[in-house]
């Protein structure tokens, strides 16, 4: 009788930790497949964003300082990887008399690929503004209206 009581309390801990085992590994699993899943769902999302990187034109402006008294250059350029189409300038604080005169109509440049620029020459009077504020407008492989404001120093 003694023998049997300790056969069944070995059987009875063998099975408990049988089921421990069993429960630790399920709940191991179920652990590592969430973690699996938001590693998957992370990297899908850093494709996609890298997709929609590789289908965007970039608009930005830059001025610089031009030979002469008084001239800069404004530079429109394109830096992003697919042409942008429909280019339109805005110059949303140009005002008579606010002491910057550009040489050519820069409204609307049309077309303007990857890494490359317009030129626009700019002259300044003594008593200019110090910022010229520029929107612009376009559409690109990833969207028909794209628009982007920013303000460049003169």
């Amino acid at each position: 009788m003694g023998t049997s009581i300790l056969n069944l309390v070995s059987l009875i801990v063998s099975l408990c930790a049988l089921m421990f085992s069993i429960f630790t590994y399920f709940m191991h699993d179920c652990k590592l497949k969430r973690q699996e899943k938001k590693i998957n769902d992370f990297q899908l999302n850093a494709l996609a964003r890298e997709e929609a990187k590789t289908k965007k034109a970039k608009i930005r402006g830059i001025i610089i300082d031009a030979p002469g008294n008084g001239n800069r250059e404004l530079r429109i350029y394109n830096s992003g990887d697919v042409l942008a189409r429909n280019v339109k300038v805005e110059w949303l604080n140009c005002n008579k008399g606010d002491g910057v005169y550009a040489r050519e109509d820069f409204s609307v440049i049309g077309n303007l690929s990857p890494h490359n620029a317009w030129k626009v020459h700019l002259s300044l009077d003594c008593g200019h503004v110090q910022t010229m504020k520029l929107r612009y407008e376009w559409s690109d492989d990833y969207q028909d209206y794209n628009v982007f404001e920013e303000d460049l120093q003169l």
